[in-house]
């Protein structure tokens, strides 16, 4: 069974959900809901795994995707990675740079659709994990 952990804030007598006609109500502070018949109500989404080794010039991590609902990228490197949103990253010009062994997650908000490159400060024995959820 998946569940989700509802809340109230403090300023509320109970908490409400309604995710495609399951409901829940908490009199207490706290109650798990369960959510597996929820999927299609709030979406689904495709992922795609790919790995893209590390290297001292820009490599594409992302292909851009109008249907792109979110990406992860770990940096399972020894070195760091610049990241470039719709750009030819740098290591003096890029978005956002993560540290090796470091992650990076855009789910929520504002996604962006367009390609994404990395380029790492060296050559080494490692890869950027990327995931994209379409």
């Amino acid at each position: 069974m998946k569940t989700a952990l509802i809340t109230k804030s403090s300023n509320a007598s109970s908490a409400e959900a309604n995710f495609a006609g399951v409901t829940g109500s908490d009199r207490g502070s706290k109650r798990a809901l369960d959510v597996s018949t929820v999927g299609s109500a709030v979406g689904t989404a495709n992922t795609t795994l790919t790995s893209v080794n590390d290297a001292a010039t820009s490599q594409a991590l992302l292909a851009a995707n109008a249907n792109r609902l979110g990406f992860s990228l770990f940096n399972d490197s020894t070195e760091v990675a610049y990241v470039g949103l719709g750009v030819t990253p740098t290591t003096s010009s890029f978005n956002f740079k993560i540290a090796a062994g470091g992650f990076y997650e855009a789910t929520q908000g504002l996604i962006f659709t367009g390609a994404i490159n990395a380029i790492w400060a060296a050559d080494a024995a490692g890869a950027m994990k990327v995931t994209e959820y379409a």
